[in-house]
């Protein structure tokens, strides 16, 4: 496949040499900017894989300390968001 090609089908980061693996979307026909996997591996070592569980938010407990429980709950929203973690 020419590297034109394969670069817009991949996306501008995966260049031809790149150690990757990619399939048909379901159907058999190709999804343009999609991968789809199990695992992201940079180098040796798994960077992202299956979704976790949901977490919970902070509550309860004898001091409140509001500006933390904020900050924690926006992390928590953006790995949502990521698919990182379960709704």
């Amino acid at each position: 496949m020419p590297q034109q090609h394969l670069t817009a089908l991949l996306g501008p980061g995966l260049r031809r040499g790149t150690r990757c693996c990619a399939s048909p979307a379901r159907g058999g026909a190709w999804e343009i900017g999609n991968v789809r996997g199990s695992s992201l591996f940079l180098g040796d070592r798994q960077v992202v894989g299956p979704q976790a569980p949901a977490i919970e938010p902070p509550a309860g407990g004898s001091v409140v300390d509001a500006e933390a429980r904020t900050a924690i709950e926006a992390i928590l929203d953006r790995l949502r968001q990521h698919g990182l973690i379960a709704e």
